[in-house]
């Protein structure tokens, strides 16, 4: 089972962390996630990207969970 999950850290637990995630589970990807609040805030383009992204997962959401209940 592959599990996907966001957690905020702080940035003197990261190495440590990650060292853990990677002694223990086979991670599969790992990167830090960059601060978008105030590009989110300030940026018309930047809020119709993410609007786009937001759509697009849950169209492909809604996608994979019609095909895995046929």
């Amino acid at each position: 089972m592959i599990v996907n999950i966001v957690l905020e850290i702080e940035d003197y637990n990261l190495i440590e962390f990650e060292n853990w995630m990677r002694d223990n589970v086979d991670v599969k990807d790992f990167r830090v996630v960059p601060d978008t609040k105030e590009l989110y805030e300030n940026d018309k383009t930047f809020q119709r990207l993410c609007k786009a992204v937001t759509d697009a997962k849950r169209t492909k959401s809604i996608y994979i969970n019609e095909k895995n209940n046929e």
